[in-house]
């Protein structure tokens, strides 16, 4: 409603068949709404041919969600991260990553001398046991790439330098 309000404000055209015009995030796959939670977000990770890492993320949201409500992504910590350790993007139950500070967590574990991957799963796991789900994408300084969930899938990709591109579509 928000959305439709801004784009009246600005003048825009109202989609009258919105059936016809968009094609659903998640259409044909079992862990999407409109019954229940989203986690339409876009996760990027880099690190560049200095050795700096960086994180970007862009949600979604959560379909449904109550007016005002902030996810994890524009706090940091939560969502996203990149210091000199570890660069992290993360997509779930937003309020759970909040709690924990994921993002930022992830990078901490790598310098206190975890493992990536140790540090990631450390850290969904502690989601977990909380009670939510979803999962991260996070890149080291030596280039290891980790992306734990606990949701019922997470899609991701990577390109690596040499311009190798991997991708896992869905579930483990």
């Amino acid at each position: 409603n928000g959305a439709a309000r801004f784009a009246a404000e600005q003048g825009l055209a109202r989609v009258e068949d919105p059936e016809a015009w968009y094609t659903r995030a998640g259409q044909g796959e079992d862990n999407h709404p409109p019954s229940g939670l989203s986690h339409g977000t876009v996760g990027c990770c880099v690190l560049d041919s200095q050795g700096r890492l960086a994180a970007a993320t862009s949600t979604a949201g959560v379909f449904g969600k109550m007016p005002g409500r902030v996810g994890d992504t524009p706090i940091p910590a939560a969502g996203t991260w990149a210091d000199e350790h570890a660069a992290v993007s993360c997509t779930g139950q937003g309020e759970y990553f909040i709690r924990v500070a994921a993002a930022a967590r992830t990078a901490f574990g790598v310098a206190a001398g975890q493992t990536l991957a140790e540090a990631s799963q450390a850290v969904i796991d502690r989601i977990g046991a909380l009670g939510g789900d979803g999962g991260l994408i996070a890149l080291d300084r030596e280039g290891n790439i980790a992306q734990p969930y606990n949701s019922q899938g997470m899609k991701r990709a990577w390109l690596a330098t040499d311009g190798g591109v991997g991708v896992e579509v869905f579930g483990r």
